[in-house]
């Protein structure tokens, strides 16, 4: 179903950005450029509280939901603090504002629930302090509707599906099921691998996708979201990827799915690898803190997809690796370290724990070459857990 979130206006207070805002600028750039407005961004973020919300807010804008929540949730502690200690006028409403920015992003990763619990929380600060009327409130509570509405649809749908691809499957148990129904079938076990996000239904999906492929009604239809399928969640087999990308070229060599994901601009290159390597470090915080309830698990299927879709990401495989094997489950720490396209040794480096160095920046930075990734809210493993992930690649 689609994101409420895209109805919401980024940033929640304009007010509150400082002068020279440079989130909506987003809107006039084009994808290639994108990235140099972000770099200014994260520039500008040491200059103080409100150029951290600016880059926050600028990220979501972006389309890198994972790293701003991580910027984000730096800005409220500060915000948080600066209103313990009376330090600014504005800070309790620059609190509110990143917390339901905050929430935005937390539902564009995927994590519904808890950005309904975090504008709750907003909306009962509000209630106290008997500020419910105006703009302010007006707005939070159209967003709180929509988000508790798309709650319910979505459980809707989560039944919907689940009946649907139990219906095709039995028609195909029974060798009732037209290609037509089979391709539905696909589609139904995708779409609750999406919101269930669970590795078998996207295999099972795949594996009709890869049947349909050769059938003269469906075939290339089959084969274009195979291949969309396999570049958001990967390939159970490398081969099976590169078999799919052949034949759809063959079939289809105009087709838009060819040509998703695939660039030569260094920014652009350099924005997707800065939302891998954050979205890696908070799904492993979520696997943690979880533990072993539904969340946990979801978060730890989540990174070993991550990391089957981008194995020349040695972060994410890494740290699924970690997450499964602080879980305990070290068959699949080891599956999870199998997707890993490098030598160990690369893995074991201190090079791949970093985050990703980003490309010349022209006029954006002076020096151009200036390291950005030193500032204020960027993602990191926590301490030791290269030696944990050492000891899990080299075994006992």
């Amino acid at each position: 179903m689609q994101d409420p979130s895209l109805a919401w206006v980024v940033p929640f207070s304009t007010r509150l950005l400082p002068d020279g805002v440079i989130a909506p600028r987003l809107a006039a750039a084009s994808a290639h450029d994108a990235w140099s407005v972000v770099a200014e961004a994260k520039r500008r973020a040491g200059e103080g509280l409100r150029h951290r919300y600016a880059y926050g807010t600028t990220l979501l804008c972006a389309g890198l939901p994972f790293a701003a929540m991580d910027v984000l949730a730096g800005a409220r502690d500060e915000a948080k603090k600066r209103c313990n200690q009376g330090r600014d006028p504005d800070s309790d409403q620059l609190m509110r504002a990143i917390r339901v920015d905050r929430a935005t992003a937390s539902i564009r990763c995927g994590f519904w629930k808890s950005a309904m619990q975090q504008l709750m929380r907003v909306a009962e600060e509000l209630n106290r302090s008997g500020r419910t009327s105006g703009m302010e409130w007006d707005d939070l509570a159209f967003r709180c509707q929509m988000l508790h509405r798309a709650l319910f649809v979505q459980d809707q749908e989560r039944t919907f599906y689940r009946l649907r691809a139990a219906w095709f499957e039995e028609l195909s148990d029974h060798d009732q099921a037209s290609a037509e129904q089979r391709l539905e079938h696909a589609k139904a076990r995708q779409a609750l691998g999406a919101l269930n996000h669970r590795i078998a239904d996207y295999d099972a999906a795949a594996a009709l996708f890869f049947e349909l492929r050769k059938d003269l009604a469906v075939g290339a239809t089959a084969l274009e979201l195979l291949v969309g399928l396999h570049l958001a969640v990967g390939a159970r087999e490398p081969a099976e990827r590169e078999e799919a990308r052949r034949e759809l070229h063959r079939l289809k060599p105009q087709s838009a799915v060819l040509r998703a994901g695939v660039t030569t601009n260094p920014g652009v290159r350099w924005l997707h690898d800065l939302e891998a390597y954050h979205a890696a470090s908070f799904l492993l915080d979520v696997s943690r803190a979880a533990g072993e309830a539904d969340l946990g698990e979801q978060s730890r299927a989540r990174l070993f997809l991550l990391a089957r879709a981008y194995p020349d990401q040695s972060r994410c495989v890494a740290l699924a690796t970690l997450a499964y094997s602080d879980a305990g489950l070290r068959s699949q720490a080891q599956k999870a370290l199998s997707l890993a396209q490098e030598p160990l040794a690369t893995l074991l480096s201190a090079s791949s724990w970093l985050p990703p160095a980003p490309p010349p920046l022209g006029r954006y930075v002076e020096g151009g070459h200036r390291d950005l990734f030193r500032s204020y809210g960027d993602a990191g493993a926590r301490p030791g857990d290269e030696h944990r992930f050492r000891a899990v690649a080299l075994g006992p």
